[in-house]
């Protein structure tokens, strides 16, 4: 029994992950996110309104490649790399929502390896 689940786990956690990267990016993809919302004000607080449906595609683009990239087992390390640059790339911007009044109104603000600073 034990080995049974020994060499089922890997072929079952990359259909799970490719099932759950590629919905959600083929959900954005068809325009049927809930998520929308709050992803448009994300975006128009931080890098203006008119990047949302780009930037938005990108994205849901992305999760459907990484989805496809999980369910090869050749290609596991690129998405790993992918879905790190992802997540990266969240946590930057939630970062710069918090502090958007104040990046946008004074050019003495940097991004650095600490998040936002004083220069």
């Amino acid at each position: 029994m034990n080995r049974l689940f020994s060499l089922s786990f890997e072929p079952f956690a990359r259909v799970s992950l490719f099932a759950i990267y590629f919905w959600f990016g083929a959900v954005k993809l068809t325009g049927l996110s809930q998520a929308s919302p709050l992803a448009e004000a994300l975006v128009t607080n931080t890098v203006g309104a008119q990047y949302f449906h780009a930037l938005f595609m990108v994205l849901a683009v992305l999760e459907c490649v990484i989805g496809i990239l999980f369910l090869i087992p050749r290609f596991t390390k690129v998405a790993v790399v992918a879905l790190a640059a992802v997540f990266r790339s969240i946590s930057s911007m939630a970062a710069m929502l918090g502090f958007s009044r104040r990046v946008r109104g004074c050019a003495l603000w940097r991004c650095g390896g600490r998040g936002l600073r004083r220069v």
